[in-house]
């Protein structure tokens, strides 16, 4: 009787694994965003994506992650209207597998003072494993803005401050990024 109780038990477990397990597991996109995609899309298909990063700015909310295919994003910048929260942090990030870059092929006189991320009066920013090149003056900037997480981020060509600026604020992290003045 403990024989059959106990593959009775397996079968149980195995079935309800394949039955409801694959449920928790979902694309890590929410939202896709592609240099030749279009704004009046969805943006919830990686067929269908968003053409920028301005446009997923004010539409993202709390555990969104948008996902950057590969190209280059001149004159845009990461700056959400909305915060995520301790459990949903709002997540910019490259596609799986790509790199995209945020920045100007170039640094010329109109763009010394870009800043390819400005996190400011939001909370709960992740902004993961994107390029920043060839930006006039600081990478990034955060105000007033706690428990933002950079990291695994890559920073080329800086015509002046580099890094990050912060100001007016408590608890945030900046980790592992890469920087130089060369591609």
């Amino acid at each position: 009787m403990n024989i059959t109780k106990t593959k009775l038990f397996k079968t149980f477990f195995i079935s309800s694994f394949f039955l409801f397990g694959f449920a928790g597991i979902t694309n890590a996109c929410d939202y896709f965003i592609s240099p030749t995609g279009n704004n009046g899309n969805s943006g919830i298909t990686i067929d269908k994506p968003w053409k920028t990063i301005t446009h997923a700015n004010s539409r993202l909310t709390a555990g969104d992650t948008v996902c950057l295919r590969v190209g280059t994003y001149s004159g845009q910048q990461i700056k959400p209207r909305n915060s995520g929260t301790s459990v949903n942090y709002i997540t910019y990030t490259s596609y799986p597998g790509e790199k995209a870059i945020v920045g100007e092929p170039v640094i010329t006189n109109s763009t010394l003072f870009y800043v390819a991320y400005f996190l400011e009066n939001v909370n709960y920013i992740k902004i993961d494993n994107i390029r920043f090149a060839n930006i006039g003056s600081y990478f990034g900037e955060l105000k007033n803005a706690e428990y933002c997480v950079i990291q695994n981020n890559e920073f080329y060509n800086s015509q002046s401050y580099g890094g990050t600026k912060v100001g007016w604020l408590n608890n945030y992290s900046i980790s592992a990024p890469l920087a130089t003045n060369k591609e």
